[in-house]
């Protein structure tokens, strides 16, 4: 494998295009990680929300939909 091929393929930030390059990937790799923890924490919810008050789980889904 040439790794020297390989950091070519990689945005250096060098250039304004590939600024936008790098940007626009952190962009989706932050949207996929907060959507990836979301889940987990409704998941979590629906598995152990029986161990909430009503008043907790009604704050909690409201924290939720804010998202």
């Amino acid at each position: 494998m040439d790794t020297n091929r390989q950091r070519q393929a990689v945005p250096t930030g060098k250039t304004a295009e590939e600024w936008q390059e790098i940007e626009h990937a952190a962009i989706q790799e932050l949207q996929r990680r907060a959507d990836e923890a979301h889940a987990t924490v409704v998941a979590l919810l629906d598995r152990h929300g029986g161990n909430f008050s009503a008043r907790q789980m009604s704050q909690i889904r409201r924290r939720l939909e804010k998202r």
